[in-house]
């Protein structure tokens, strides 16, 4: 009689069986672990991505706001990161700004991501305030609403309940006494200047993108 060794052949089955499920279960994690670092880098090359977007927005303000003088900041704190923005003169007319987003900081990014754009003066008229008035200045009367910044080459002469949402400029002069109260609250009232003395002459002239 012939006896064959099937219980042995059934292992090898099995022992290949095991194999084969084991493969595919370390694939099928090794897959999802790649997936799911590759989606969290993109999220956060997203937010550094905004982040410098951001720096760049801020400073065409900044340099529309003072005249062209913004040089720049370090490692401003927005958000879950922060942004580094430097401003290069190529020419009387033309900067260079180029912002970079850190996540989580500066000096120790997971992702950074950088935007370089090229701004130039504008030839049309840039009106960046909601009131600007020459050297006669400003007398405001009772319970006004000026919905945005007043710039005034003159002194500023307001009565009772008047309601400014953003700066006040006074050119030239002494130090103005600022014997009014601001409602702002919190960090963003960094940004926001009332009585602010200044020995510039606004005029009406603004920066805007030129090229990416």
């Amino acid at each position: 009689m012939i006896k064959t060794n099937q219980n042995g052949q059934i292992l090898v089955v099995v022992f290949v069986a095991l194999g084969v499920v084991l493969f595919t279960v370390l694939f099928i994690i090794g897959g999802a672990q790649v997936y799911f670092q590759n989606s969290n880098y993109s999220f956060l090359a997203e937010k550094a991505n905004v982040l410098a977007e951001a720096g760049v927005d801020k400073a065409i303000a900044s340099l529309n706001q003072t005249g062209g003088s913004y040089n720049g900041e370090s490692r401003t704190t927005l958000g879950d990161g922060e942004y580094s923005v430097s401003i290069i003169s190529t020419d009387a007319a033309t900067k260079v700004i180029e912002s970079t987003g850190f996540v989580p900081n500066k000096l120790q990014p997971k992702v950074k991501r950088t935007i370089k754009i090229t701004t130039s003066r504008g030839v049309g008229v840039a009106f960046n305030y909601g009131l600007q008035v020459g050297e006669g200045g400003l007398e405001l009367g009772n319970s006004n609403i000026v919905n945005g910044s007043i710039y005034s080459n003159g002194n500023i002469v307001a009565g009772s309940s008047n309601t400014i949402t953003g700066d006040v400029w006074v050119a030239g002069g002494p130090q103005p006494i600022a014997d009014q109260q601001t409602d702002c609250i919190g960090v963003n009232c960094q940004d926001f200047f009332f009585g602010k003395n200044t020995f510039r002459v606004s005029r009406a002239s603004s920066l805007q993108a030129a090229e990416y």
